[in-house]
């Protein structure tokens, strides 16, 4: 079975049996240096909250945005893989985690794969709200009925969406370092909050970090 076709197979699967998925990629997917695309995809729609997240779109057209999340995200991705790997690995280990760096990386990729829901979501909000889709200045949004329960609807999905990311990343964590689920979310919680307050406090960054 080639990458591609393993990440078709864990696309579906890693929603509902993380533990399982993850298992399966270490036995008998391809190397952890191959999960490279699907991390590059986790990075466009990184950059995609980002530039949300800072109204961009009020000053910037949405096709430029898109384009530099694009760009943006083919370095985002590979970084923070390589920056939540290798935490997630020195973090388990007072938890009496037992995986190897390596292993780790694969599973994080597997993790982010959930995060082509995001991607379409995101995709959805742009068609329907066009820039307010990326604004906090929502006039046209505000002023319609239909368009404000859409709104809602969509941060409703996209709070369960990420709620579960946090599930299936905490699950294969604990998976990789054999150890119980709520070390992993412990594992999980601890290195967001510790790459958002170095972002934060040594690099003046304020973002978002999962």
């Amino acid at each position: 079975m080639n990458l591609w076709q393993e990440g078709f197979r864990l696309l579906g699967s890693v929603w509902l049996t993380p533990r399982k998925s993850v298992r399966h990629a270490l036995n008998h997917g391809a190397s952890w240096m191959g999960w490279v695309p699907f991390v590059w995809i986790f990075g466009v729609v990184f950059m995609m909250d980002q530039f949300s997240f800072r109204s961009l779109s009020r000053w910037f057209d949405i096709p430029d945005l898109l384009a530099w999340a694009f760009l943006s995200g083919l370095a985002a991705g590979p970084l923070f893989w390589m920056i939540y790997g290798t935490l997630l690995y020195a973090v388990g280990r007072p938890f009496g985690g037992r995986g190897g760096w390596q292993e780790m990386l694969v599973a994080v990729a597997v993790s982010m794969i959930p995060w082509t829901g995001k991607w379409l979501l995101g995709l959805v909000e742009l068609l329907i709200f066009g820039k307010e889709a990326w604004d906090d200045y929502t006039p046209h949004l505000n002023a319609s009925f239909f368009l404000l329960s859409a709104y809602f609807l969509m941060v409703l999905i996209d709070a369960i969406l990420t709620v579960w990311i946090l599930v299936v990343w905490s699950v294969v964590v604990s998976e990789v370092h054999r150890f119980p689920n709520w070390a992993g979310f412990l594992s999980v919680i601890g290195v967001l909050a510790l790459v958002w307050i170095i972002f934060k406090y040594a690099l003046n960054i304020v973002m978002i970090p999962l």
